[in-house]
C-alpha cells in the first residue's frame, strides 16, 4: 500500500465534489440532462421500440390514454433516444389463460399486515380473509414467453405488461424466494405490484396490494414517492374512466423515463477492455475482521454480477488484507468517529467526507488507461459494527466517490452486508462508478423534471434497493446492461470516428445502434470492441514545432510508456496545434503517432523539437519595452516645453 502527503489541490477537489453531493444521491448529482428534444442535426440516433400490452383493461380506458407514437430523449450532447410506442390489447383467450395461470400458481395464506390495513381503511365491508401470493420470477417468464409467441412477427426492445385482474376472494401480491445465494438463505418478500428486468419485460398489476417500500432500513427512506396503499391504489379505487386513463398514462411515461431511458451520471468511467477491482480489507480488530468480511463475500458471485452489468468487458478481482495498528490513519479516523447505540449494540459511524479525505490522500485512487481501468475498493472493519454517515442525516453502507474509490463499511447500515452479502454491495457501487443511478431515480417526460418513484426500484439490478430482485434467473441485468452498452458504444465510435480505415465498421455499428441492437455477439458494441483491439502497424512518435524565426535549436526528449494488454493493441494519432504565447512565441505543432504495443512491452519514443531560442524572444521583448519608455519620455519632454 503506497502512501503520499495529501495535497491541497486534492483536498479542495474532494471538498468541491462533496459540496455538490445531495443526500438523496450520496455519490454525485452531476447527471446528463434528460428532456424532450427536437434535434436538427443529431449525431447518433438510437431508435428503440416499446410494446405496451393491456390485459383485462377496458377498451374505453385504453382509448382515453392518448399516448404519442414516439418520444425523444437526449442521451448525450450529440445523440438521442427515439422511443416508438405500440399498444396491443391481449386477446381474450390469452387473458383467460393468464388468469388461470395466476390462480394455479397462487399460494393462499393468511392476510399480511399491509393487506389488513388496506381492508380496514378502504373496504371494511369486504369479507376477505385470505391473501394470494404469486412468485414474481415465474410470472415474469410466463408473461415474456406469452408476449414473444403472440407478437413474434415484430421485434420489440422492451415490453411493458399492464394487468387488471381483480379478485373478490383474496388480495393478491407477489413475492420472490431463494434469492440470497451469497449467504445461502431463503426469504419471502411479499408486497410487490411491479417487477421485471431478467427479461426485457416489466410487469405492473393494477389489482394487487403493495407493501410500503422503502422501509426505515433503506438509506433514502423518506425521499421520493414511496410505494404504499396511499400512493398506488388498485384501479377499482379510482373513479372515472378519464381518471383511470390518466393514471395508467403516467405509469407508462414514468416507465420510459426511469427504465427505458435509464438515467446515467455524466461523471462516469469510460469503457475499457478490462476492469481491475482491487479490494483492500482495512482491518482494525483483534484479527477476526478479515475473516468476518470474507464470510459474507463470494468472489465468484461478484464476478457474475459484474459480467451481468457489462458482459463485453473482462473483470479481474484482487483481495488483500491491510492490518490496522495503533498509529494507523484508520485508527485516527475511528477515534474521531461518532458512536451510537442501536439494537442494543454500540455502532461506530464513520463520517463520509473524512473517510474520502483519508482515501484520496493516502491510498491509491481510480486510474483509467486506454487498455484498463483500476477501481480500488476499501472495506473498513472494526471491533464494533460500523456504517457511514453523511451530513448527519444520511446513513449508508457504501459509496462510490468519483475519481477516488469505493468505500464500504462492515456490516453496514442495518446489517445490509449480512442481509445481502458483500458482493451485492460492491457490485452496486461499481455500477455507480460506471455511471448508473438507482432505478427509482428517473425522468418524468410529462413535466421535464427529474423525480424519484420507488415503484421502479423493482427491477433485477444490483442498483436496486430492493435486493430481492437482483437477478433471480442469473442472466444479464437487462435495463442496466442495455443502457451501459449504448453509452460504451458511443464512447468507442467517438474514439474511432474520423479515421478512414474504420468507416465501414462505424457505419455498421451505427446502423445496429440505430435499431438499439447493442448487446450480443452480433451487436454494435461487439464489432466495435473487436475493431478497437485489432492489431495494426505503428511507427515511432515524432513531434515537430515549426517557427518563423531564422535561427533555431534542436533537442531530444525521451518518453517511456509501459502498457499491459492481453492482446496486441494499436493506436494512430494525428494532431495539429498552433499557439501564441504571451512572450510572443508562436508554435505550430504537428504530431503523428503510430505504435504497436504488445503485452508487457516498454515503448520508448523520441520527440525531436525545433524551437525558437529563448534569447531571441527576450530580445524582442526588451526592444518593445525600450520603445515604450522612449515614447513616454518624448511625450513628457514635449509637455514641459509647451508649458515653458
Amino acid at each position: 500500500m503506497s502512501y503520499s502527503i495529501l495535497g491541497i489541490h486534492r483536498v479542495l477537489a474532494i471538498l468541491v465534489v462533496a459540496s455538490i453531493l445531495l443526500p438523496v444521491n450520496v455519490l454525485n448529482n452531476s447527471v446528463l440532462a434528460y428532456a424532450p428534444v427536437n434535434p436538427t442535426t443529431p449525431g447518433a440516433v438510437i431508435n428503440t421500440r416499446v410494446l405496451v400490452v393491456y390485459a383485462g383493461i377496458n377498451e374505453s380506458i385504453v382509448d382515453s390514454i392518448n399516448l404519442e407514437p414516439s418520444y425523444l430523449f437526449k442521451l448525450t450532447n450529440n445523440s438521442i433516444l427515439n422511443v416508438y410506442l405500440e399498444e396491443e390489447i391481449l386477446p381474450k383467450r390469452l387473458y383467460e389463460n393468464l388468469t388461470r395461470f395466476i390462480d394455479e400458481n397462487s399460494k393462499h395464506m393468511s392476510l399480511a399486515m399491509f393487506m389488513k390495513e388496506y381492508l380496514e381503511r378502504y373496504h371494511s365491508e369486504w369479507n376477505i380473509t385470505t391473501g394470494c401470493y404469486v412468485r414474481a420470477d415465474i410470472m415474469e417468464q410466463y408473461l415474456y414467453d406469452t408476449v414473444t409467441r403472440t407478437y413474434s412477427n415484430t421485434s420489440y426492445n422492451y415490453v411493458l405488461f399492464l394487468l387488471y385482474y381483480p379478485q373478490d376472494k383474496c388480495l393478491r401480491t407477489y413475492y420472490i424466494e431463494k434469492y440470497f445465494w451469497e449467504i445461502h438463505s431463503t426469504r419471502n418478500y411479499t408486497g410487490l405490484i411491479a417487477f421485471g428486468g431478467n427479461t426485457p419485460l416489466f410487469f405492473i398489476d393494477f389489482s394487487s396490494i403493495p407493501v410500503t417500500h422503502p422501509d426505515k432500513t433503506q438509506p433514502l427512506y423518506g425521499y421520493g414517492i414511496p410505494v404504499s396503499i396511499d400512493t398506488f391504489h388498485p384501479l377499482w379505487d379510482i373513479g372515472s374512466v378519464e381518471e383511470k386513463a390518466r393514471v395508467i398514462r403516467k405509469y407508462i411515461l414514468d416507465y420510459l423515463g426511469f427504465l427505458v431511458l435509464r438515467r446515467l451520471f455524466s461523471d462516469r468511467i469510460p469503457w475499457t477492455p478490462e476492469y481491475y477491482v482491487n479490494i483492500s480489507i482495512v482491518d482494525y480488530t483483534n484479527g477476526s475482521g478479515y475473516e468476518r468480511v470474507m464470510s459474507a463475500f463470494n468472489k465468484t458471485l461478484l464476478e457474475e454480477y459484474l459480467h451481468a452489468l457489462t458482459p463485453y468487458a473482462k473483470w479481474r478481482i484482487n483481495i488483500v488484507r491491510v492490518p490496522g495498528n495503533s498509529s494507523s490513519l484508520f485508527k485516527k479516523l475511528l477515534d474521531n468517529s461518532s458512536r451510537i447505540v442501536e439494537d442494543g449494540k454500540t455502532w461506530i459511524v464513520l463520517d463520509y467526507l473524512s473517510t474520502v479525505l483519508l482515501i484520496s490522500g493516502h491510498y491509491p485512487v481510480v486510474t483509467v488507461r486506454e487498455d484498463k481501468t483500476t477501481i480500488p475498493v476499501y472495506i473498513f472493519v472494526a471491533g464494533k459494527p460500523l456504517h457511514f454517515e453523511y451530513n448527519r442525516q444520511l446513513n449508508f453502507t457504501g459509496a462510490a466517490v468519483p475519481h477516488v474509490a469505493i468505500i464500504v463499511s462492515y456490516p453496514g447500515y442495518y446489517y445490509r452486508i449480512l442481509e445481502e452479502g458483500m458482493g451485492m454491495v460492491i457490485a452496486h457501487e461499481i455500477g455507480h462508478m460506471l455511471g448508473l443511478t438507482h432505478p427509482f431515480e428517473g425522468y418524468d417526460p410529462a413535466t421535464g423534471n427529474e423525480s424519484m418513484i420507488w415503484l421502479y426500484d423493482y427491477i433485477a439490478s444490483p442498483m436496486s434497493y430492493a435486493p430481492t430482485l437482483a437477478g433471480w434467473n442469473r442472466g444479464i441485468f437487462t435495463y442496466d446492461a442495455k443502457s451501459l452498452c449504448r453509452y460504451h458504444a458511443l464512447d468507442l465510435i467517438g474514439l474511432l470516428k474520423g479515421r478512414k480505415e474504420y468507416e465501414d465498421v462505424i457505419n455498421s455499428a451505427e446502423k445496429l445502434l440505430s435499431m438499439d441492437k447493442c448487446l450480443g455477439n452480433n451487436g454494435a458494441l461487439s464489432i466495435l470492441v473487436e475493431t478497437y483491439i485489432k492489431p495494426q502497424n505503428r511507427t515511432s512518435t515524432t513531434k515537430t514545432i515549426t517557427v518563423t524565426e531564422t535561427e533555431t535549436v534542436t533537442y531530444e526528449r525521451n518518453h517511456t510508456v509501459t502498457i499491459s494488454l492481453l492482446e496486441t493493441t494499436t493506436k494512430t494519432i494525428t494532431a495539429t496545434k498552433t499557439t501564441t504565447s504571451v512572450a510572443l512565441e508562436t508554435e505550430t505543432i504537428t504530431s503523428t503517432a503510430t505504435e504497436t504495443i504488445l503485452k508487457e512491452e516498454t515503448v520508448t519514443t523520441t520527440m525531436v523539437v525545433e524551437k525558437t531560442p529563448s534569447w531571441i524572444t527576450y530580445m524582442f521583448g526588451a526592444l518593445i519595452v525600450l520603445s515604450i519608455i522612449a515614447i513616454v519620455s518624448a511625450i513628457i519632454v514635449l509637455a514641459r516645453r509647451s508649458r515653458e
